[in-house]
């Protein structure tokens, strides 16, 4: 049975944008003097939604030098897939338990924790004790987010009694901002700090720390936050660099290309007297004879509710001259369906190949125009595509055109 809609995943431009970060880490590295920041991908939320282990695989095998995810569960489904570059996992971790295979992961290093607080420290460090392991950790220090992690103060404390511990290592420091895409004194803000953290105790951590601070925004943003490594996410997938307000200081902005398309087709077409109501509630109303068409996708499948009369779909592989078409959605999203204005697209018929969601940047239907259209954001547009459309991957030779 053919599904109602996919997901596709264009891995062509995801190596594109993986090689575009490299760069831009070179270059920058280059300008300042020093060497390139480590790219580490974050696939926290199932790779954003769009398949953590084969999005995972395909980083690790283009040259990602480490992996975050969020959960101990989000780990444990990359090791199941052989992801062979260590693994970060964000979220406080006391203890694992020794039939899991995070704990094999972590005495052999491929699996590194986040250290939030004094109390997680010690649990960490008995752990490692009663089990006879050492265990990788990096330490998240806070100095504006309001989230998680250690105060400045517990972090200094922390720093300062390093050397009493004999089961666990810590191979990172890092911070989140919480401003990057937007107000870039308050990321300095936030680096000052954690600068000045690091300064007063550059003795006590090795030389080999690694110090992480810029995620999607501040890597494209200014290459003084880049540290030894940077945590990208949404880049990856080749958004991301619109949406950062203010000025920009490095070298040259990557070209990323979006790597989602989300595809349906459509189901039914109809011919409506001018007049006739569409859809719940009678929202919408035509205002000439038109000719509909039904797209078998809806809020159950993601689809956001709030596009309702907002959103546009582009149609592919139309005969004569345009090949494509960008139409309305009319009246109400309902659960497993929506409604399309055909009446300008003459060739469009069922079986047509619909864009829900484009890759192309100036489509009305690419993943930040959804966002815009929703006052939401573009992590939320990919994550929120529900996981009974199948995930597809491809290269570019293999895209569906008609």
């Amino acid at each position: 049975m053919k599904p109602t809609s996919w997901l596709e995943i264009n891995l062509t431009a995801l190596d594109a944008n993986v090689a575009a970060f490299r760069q831009l880490l070179d270059d920058e590295a280059k300008t300042h003097g020093r060497t390139p920041a480590l790219l580490c991908g974050v696939v926290k939320a199932d790779a954003y939604g769009l398949g953590a282990g084969p999005i995972a695989r395909r980083l690790a095998g283009k040259g990602a030098d480490m992996l975050a995810v969020y959960s101990p569960a989000q780990a444990e489904q990359l090791l199941a897939h052989n992801v062979p570059c260590p693994i970060l996992v964000l979220m406080p971790t006391h203890e694992l338990s020794r039939s899991s295979p995070l704990y094999r992961a972590v005495t052999t290093g491929r699996l590194h924790l986040a250290v939030h607080d004094p109390e997680q420290l010690a649990n960490l460090e008995r752990f490692g004790q009663l089990q006879g392991i050492d265990i990788p950790v990096h330490l998240h220090i806070d100095p504006g987010m309001s989230r998680a992690g250690l105060t400045i103060e517990q972090a200094g404390e922390m720093i300062g009694r390093l050397d009493t511990l004999k089961h666990v290592q810590v191979v990172g420091v890092y911070t989140h901002f919480a401003t990057a895409d937007s107000d870039a004194d308050f990321v300095d803000e936030q680096t000052d700090r954690l600068n000045a953290l690091l300064e007063a105790h550059r003795d006590a951590l090795a030389p080999e720390t690694l110090i992480h601070a810029a995620n999607t925004y501040a890597t494209l943003r200014d290459g003084k936050y880049h540290g030894s490594m940077v945590r990208v996410g949404l880049g990856l997938y080749g958004y991301g660099a619109d949406e950062i307000e203010g000025e920009i200081h490095v070298a040259a902005t990557p070209v990323l290309r979006h790597a989602v398309r989300w595809l349906s087709r459509i189901g039914h077409v109809g011919e409506y007297p001018r007049g006739a109501t569409v859809g719940y509630d009678r929202t919408f109303r035509l205002r000439r004879k038109s000719r509909l068409g039904v797209v078998p996708v809806g809020y159950g499948d993601g689809y956001p509710l709030a596009l309702a009369g907002k959103a546009m779909v582009r149609l592919s592989g139309l005969e004569g001259d345009d090949q494509q078409a960008d139409v309305p959605v009319l009246g109400r999203v309902s659960m497993d369906q929506i409604v399309i204005d055909l009446t300008d697209a003459p060739h469009a018929r069922v079986d047509t190949l619909v864009e829900v969601v484009s890759d192309d940047p100036d489509a009305p239907c690419s993943v930040p125009a959804i966002a815009a259209l929703t006052r939401s954001h573009c992590y939320e547009v990919l994550c929120r595509i529900g996981k009974t459309v199948p995930r597809v991957y491809v290269a570019e030779s293999e895209r569906a055109t008609e």
